[in-house]
């Protein structure tokens, strides 16, 4: 499951395209065109894969755009996936959390978008995937035909296998 989930996020994370959408629109909010091509693969990205949520971010943390309602303040666990994320200029997946005000249980997946411009790497930001568990995860623990005395051993034959 987690190479699949990598795999999600590299169609954002490696499109130039998306990229340069991405500066524009961060560069000039009022471009209805960069915002239109933004929330076009988002949320394809979202209903093909089944995400809570995904929100585009600036270089500052400060959500920009998000494909459905985000009334809460990011916590710790965003800003060290988002922070591990950009230093590694790759995917990178938080632990489970509990979310605070809505105590529903998630895990995020950060990625950096950037441009690059002759020699230089410009980070424009990050997209952040919000994952519930319940959705794809735990029904396939449920389901896997392994007796185990913990989920531990469901947990790692799932990610193994998907």
């Amino acid at each position: 499951m987690a190479k699949e989930r990598i795999g999600d996020a590299n169609v954002i994370r490696k499109n130039t395209a998306f990229a340069s959408d991405v500066f524009q629109y961060l560069n000039d909010p009022s471009s209805l065109e960069a915002k239109q091509n933004i929330l076009s693969l988002l949320s394809a990205t979202q209903k093909s894969y089944q995400y809570k949520n995904i929100l585009l971010l600036d270089k500052n943390k400060k959500i920009k755009l998000a494909l459905n309602k985000y009334d809460y303040d990011l916590n710790k666990v965003h800003y060290n996936v988002i922070n591990e994320a950009t230093k590694k200029n790759d995917v990178v997946f938080s632990d489970f959390y509990r979310d605070e005000k809505t105590e529903g249980v998630h895990l995020s997946m950060a990625m950096p978008i950037v441009r690059f411009q002759k020699n230089n790497t410009i980070n424009l930001g990050t997209v952040l995937i919000v994952i519930d568990p319940n959705i794809r995860l735990y029904p396939a623990i449920k389901l896997w035909p392994v007796p185990s005395e913990t989920g531990r051993h469901c947990w790692c034959i799932v990610m193994a296998t998907t």
